[in-house]
């Protein structure tokens, strides 16, 4: 161990001549007068040893982590599916006429069940009282789906809804039909009225009071069932003065082009852009009317299912001309069997889907994305994987700190 007068000599070179000299043992050449001041060597110590042994098993540790994650990551996100809706988004859900295959049909209590089975949209079809009055009611007739045939006698030979007023139709119960009930294990309706026909006005006062309760806004779907101007008119007035925008979840939908074309144009000319959908019975009868043609005052088509023509290149064309697809109607009660065909057309890039059977359209939909979506460990994964990578290759990159001479001398 060197004494503290030791801890610094100096040596000097009087001649300008290269010169030579040693220090530890060590030859240092150099040129003129110098003076090289010398720290004496240590010996390491037991605690500095111990310290650059655990940087080492550190370092070695976040480069076998980074290495691990950045490999493993990469091939997680491989495996999942992209969608292929229109822009990537995922699909949509419509509560056809409430939920059909559970509740009878077009009520507040179909339609309640539907957004608690997480449907995005509930769809009332739309016809028009005697005294002009708005109701979510598909046929143009009452003798399906209600009991009128025991309350009023036919008028004009039928039943028909532009026969009745409003006060008469709100006397009427609906009926369940085909797999549905008058209740639903564990849900009890909120409104006194839940199984009679409902207003335009009711459907929409049911979506946004949901929409306060669950905090996920409930869009809403209607179709015009009747081409007629009056018809449009009051299906735009209604979701106006309801402080529908633009930017809110609406569409409007119509087997009629011509009704939709005059619905784009009248809602052009008042400042409104609601989303709009042409429907039809196939794929094939949309292709006659012409997709591009469609894309002119429309955002989207929808077809049957079952309808001739219906391929994923048909789903292409659309997308390729600008227009969303939506399919109807999914009716499958098993759910493997209804799983199977969701994921068919999910995978076709189908961008919504009308569904009798909420709750397994939903079911159907969050397994197409999360197998679209890496799962959050996944991604977390990758981010400290990426992390791993820059600290390592920061820490590669480092310049050594100074070592003081005597430790240089040393090496």
């Amino acid at each position: 161990m060197a004494s503290p007068a030791d801890a610094v000599k100096t040596y000097t070179q009087p001649s300008y001549n290269n010169f030579t000299f040693a220090v530890a043992g060590k030859l240092f050449t150099g040129a003129g007068r110098r003076k090289v001041a010398v720290a004496p060597i240590h010996q390491p110590t037991e605690d500095h040893m111990q310290h650059l042994i655990q940087r080492s098993r550190a370092t070695l540790a976040w480069a076998a982590l980074a290495l691990t994650a950045s490999l493993a990551a990469p091939a997680a996100m491989a495996a999942a599916t992209p969608l292929n809706t229109l822009n990537g988004a995922a699909p949509i859900v419509i509560a056809h006429r409430g939920t059909t295959g559970y509740l009878p049909e077009h009520t507040l209590g179909g339609y309640e069940l539907a957004v608690k089975m997480g449907a995005d949209y509930i769809e009332p079809d739309l016809q028009l009282t005697k005294d002009g009055v708005l109701v979510a009611m598909h046929d143009a007739t009452l003798t399906r789906t209600t009991n009128v045939a025991s309350l009023f006698a036919t008028r004009n030979g039928t039943y028909s809804v532009a026969d009745f007023t409003l006060a008469e139709i709100k006397t009427l119960t609906v009926k369940p039909t085909g797999t549905a009930s008058t209740g639903y294990p564990g849900f009890t309706p909120s409104s006194p009225d839940a199984f009679r026909i409902p207003t335009f006005q009711e459907v929409i006062d049911l979506a946004r009071a949901q929409t306060a309760k669950t905090g996920k806004e409930v869009g809403i779907y209607p179709e015009a069932k009747q081409a007629d101007p009056v018809m449009e008119d009051k299906i735009l007035s209604t979701l106006i003065a309801n402080g529908y925008t633009s930017k809110d979840k609406v569409f409007i939908q119509s087997f009629s082009a011509a009704t939709i074309k005059s619905i784009h144009d009248k809602q052009t000319a008042l400042g409104f852009d609601f989303k709009l959908l042409v429907l039809n019975n196939s794929a094939n009868g949309l292709l006659g009317i012409g997709l591009e043609n469609i894309n002119d005052y429309a955002d989207g088509v929808g077809m049957s299912i079952t309808g001739a023509g219906l391929t994923e290149a048909f789903i292409d064309a659309a997308h390729a001309a600008g227009l969303l697809v939506h399919g109807y109607t999914f009716a499958k009660a098993d759910p493997t069997a209804a799983e199977l065909e969701y994921l068919k057309f999910f995978n076709w890039g189908m961008d919504g889907v009308f569904s009798n059977y909420a709750d397994l359209a939903v079911a159907a939909r969050n397994e197409v994305v999360a197998n679209a979506v890496p799962e959050p460990s996944v991604l977390a994964l990758l981010a400290l994987g990426l992390a791993g990578v820059v600290v390592f290759s920061r820490k590669r990159g480092a310049k050594a700190p100074a070592q003081p001479l005597g430790q240089a001398l040393a090496a």
